[in-house]
């Protein structure tokens, strides 16, 4: 620890370095399902361009799960998780993205100001983040980022062949 930083600060910082690797698994399950569902199912059908924008993503992934034969229950159930990624992806951009204005030295928070674009102008929305309110952000991406890698695992062990399922479960 440097002399200019308290350690209440360090870990705030820490928090936010973790945030941002954490997200890196959302974002690699997401990409991952967008890219599945676009070369193996008919995605060029329901978006001409793959999308890059995280909003785009999720958009085109309700359309092509919604046209899969899943059922109401399963499509609900998707639904739910990516409403879960939106909302986290909010409170990740306001942590990530937010400018500190207002910090007490010592006391590993801050309040955060994040521009926010609509159309052709802006708003700004204000929050308060804690080290504990970081992390707690933190805990739900490395949750959020696990369920998709594993959706992601079972999407790409469909398209295998039945012998190479075989032999990926063989011991090595």
């Amino acid at each position: 620890m440097g002399d200019f930083t308290s350690r209440e600060d360090e870990e705030f910082f820490a928090a936010i370095g973790r945030l941002a690797v954490a997200w890196g698994h959302v974002e690699l399950g997401i990409d991952g399902l967008v890219l599945f569902f676009y070369r193996s199912g008919d995605g060029a059908r329901l978006e001409p361009e793959m999308p890059r924008a995280l909003k785009r993503k999720i958009a085109f992934l309700r359309k092509a799960i919604k046209s899969m034969p899943l059922g109401d229950d399963a499509f609900k159930g998707y639904d739910r998780l990516f409403s879960r990624i939106q909302q986290a992806s909010e409170l990740r951009h306001d942590i990530i993205h937010g400018a500190i204005i207002e910090q007490a030295q010592g006391s590993g928070s801050a309040k955060l100001i994040r521009a926010i674009r609509h159309g052709d102008g802006f708003s700004e929305r204000e929050v308060t983040a804690t080290t504990a309110s970081i992390l707690e952000a933190t805990n739900e991406a490395t949750e959020l980022g696990g369920r998709l890698l594993s959706i992601v695992n079972q999407a790409y062990d469909l398209l295998r062949e039945p012998s190479q399922q075989l032999d990926a479960q063989k011991p090595s």
